[in-house]
């Protein structure tokens, strides 16, 4: 049995936390059929201002598989979803912008990729623009030679090819899998 948890950090998302809770949750039946036979939605509430925790609790009703985490005061983002990864055992971690857009599929096609590839750690999506063009963003781990590459415009010239490639990595396919 597979188990997956999606963390969705939220700071003053008053606005969008109900609908991206509301896609999450539709995607259940599409993730048994890969296999991934439980899914936990948590919503760590990052001491937001707004009615953040009230909407993502009227959405989570009493629904077993939804928690909603809040911290007291704006802590950030990446406390957020740290938080979020600790408050879980799950094996399957994926971690949802609050304004982020699910297009169906993605998530099962995500578990499905991990499903099938052993020796995988992490999985990514294509990131698409609201129009459905490119949103470029992989990124090379930085390294002193990887800064000077890409500021010295010699990443540029080289055309992002090895040994000058800056951690841009904007000239890299973004369709084919790592």
């Amino acid at each position: 049995m597979t188990m997956l948890s999606i963390v969705i950090p939220a700071y003053n998302e008053e606005k969008g936390i109900e609908e991206i809770m509301r896609r999450v949750l539709e995607v259940r039946p599409a993730l048994a059929e890969v296999g991934v036979n439980e899914m936990e939605l948590l919503v760590v509430n990052d001491g937001s201002r707004d009615r953040s925790a009230e909407v993502a609790k009227e959405v989570a009703g009493d629904d077993p598989h939804v928690r909603i985490i809040s911290h007291p005061k704006n802590r950030g983002y990446g406390a957020a979803c740290n938080r979020g990864a600790r408050e879980t055992v799950r094996p399957y971690l994926l971690f949802l912008n609050s304004d982020a857009y699910l297009r169906p599929g993605a998530v099962d096609a995500l578990a499905a990729a991990l499903e099938a590839s052993s020796g995988a750690a992490a999985a990514a999506p294509r990131l698409s623009n609201p129009d459905g063009s490119l949103q470029p963003s992989i990124q090379r781990l930085p390294s002193p030679w990887r800064i000077f590459c890409e500021s010295s415009g010699l990443a540029f010239l080289s055309g992002g090819r090895p040994p000058f490639a800056g951690h841009s990595a904007t000239r890299e396919d973004h369709g084919r899998p790592r």
